[in-house]
């Protein structure tokens, strides 16, 4: 005869394992966690210089399959950005908010591929307001100044 006690821990264990790989595996990113992961960067320090986009560019998995063309970081805390949403910035239409404030951002702009897995770009600093899309009073969407214009 086999103990069971056992057998019944190795299935508790798979079971469990199944639970919690359903549970991770199922999360889609929002549009409001993209926008984050995109376009928000308020820990890293300067200089914003060309090796900074390099390599937020790749830590932030915009280089995976191809390399985007142009990115902007804003250097700001979060509550700061989402305020745009609520007040801290104009509706100019359709769901298009400018920021009243000005924020620091570093546009990040594709220039070659150095190996098949890194993409290099140059940096552009700014001080400028910005202009977002909003849902459900959450930024989902950075998009030109030009943008936000009526």
């Amino acid at each position: 005869m086999y103990p069971r006690a056992p057998h019944a821990a190795l299935l508790l264990f798979l079971l469990l394992t199944l639970v919690l790989s359903l549970v991770v595996g199922d999360h889609k990113e929002s549009a409001y966690e993209k926008f984050q992961r995109q376009h928000v960067d308020e820990d890293s320090p300067s200089p914003y210089d060309d090796a900074y986009c390099t390599q937020r560019m790749q830590a932030k998995n915009m280089t995976q399959r191809t390399c985007k063309i142009i990115n902007t970081f804003i250097h700001a805390a979060l509550p700061s950005i989402d305020d745009i949403c609520t007040g801290a910035g104009n509706n100019t239409h359709d769901n298009y908010y400018y920021s009243y404030s000005d924020f620091n951002v570093t546009d990040c702009t594709f220039v070659s591929r150095s190996s098949p897995k890194e993409c290099m770009y140059s940096a552009r600093n700014n001080t400028q307001k910005i202009c977002i899309a909003c849902t459900e009073n959450l930024p989902v969407h950075y998009g030109p100044v030009s943008q936000c214009k009526p």
